[in-house]
């Protein structure tokens, strides 16, 4: 392998940032619902993948930063509305509670 270079210090720091995030991740995996989890990260790809997105089409700074505002705005919202919706969380929304005698 010549010429090939290995930045120990980005592996080192990836490698100890990996053990830190994955035991996070597992317990955020066991708590919330797959749909909650869905929006997250869809939305966390999106924006991560924004400034490539954005890169092909050379807007100005202040456009650019207005669409990634518009992002976080609409991702914040869809996080929002998916927590609401979820029947398991104890501050849904619900329409109508159903009574246990009534289902008898």
């Amino acid at each position: 392998m010549v010429g090939i270079q290995i930045n120990w210090a980005l592996v080192i720091s990836l490698s100890v940032g990996g053990m830190l995030a994955a035991p996070i991740a597992a317990w955020f995996v066991k708590i919330l619902p797959m749909n909650i989890l869905a929006v997250c990260v869809s939305g966390l790809i999106i924006f991560t993948n924004s400034s490539s997105l954005l890169s092909v089409f050379n807007p100005g700074t202040t456009v650019a930063l207005t669409i990634k505002i518009a992002l976080i705005v609409v991702w914040i919202g869809l996080v929002i509305f998916a927590l609401s919706q979820n029947k398991k969380l104890p501050f849904s929304v619900s329409k109508k509670k159903a009574n246990v005698n009534e289902l008898d």
